[in-house]
């Protein structure tokens, strides 16, 4: 996927602020809360995007994740969130960045 330790650097950081973003429990509004909540998750998502997984495979492994939490999400948000995921490594795929 990244081409250079800073490329990569840079990858994972972006995919942590869409994990943030994300944010299935509901924690990111505290700004004291720690920024590192997802981290985990940021490894794992990008390996299945390098691996350049269907968006059925980053559904089961979002499933995965928040059932792991012991929480319940919509399988729509997590469609959606896998779609953004996706959307995001095929943008940077098309600018040669991936």
């Amino acid at each position: 996927m990244a081409k250079t330790k800073a490329a990569y650097k840079q990858y994972w950081n972006e995919l942590r602020e869409k994990w943030i973003a994300f944010d299935p429990i509901g924690v990111m509004d505290d700004p004291d809360w720690p920024r590192d909540e997802y981290d985990t998750y940021v490894g794992q998502t990008l390996n299945l995007l390098a691996q350049g997984a269907a968006l059925e495979r980053h559904v089961r492994h979002l499933e995965q994740v928040i059932e792991g939490m012991g929480i319940e999400l919509d399988r729509r948000k997590l469609e959606l969130q896998a779609a953004e995921f996706i959307a995001w490594c095929e943008k940077r795929s098309d600018a040669g960045e991936v």
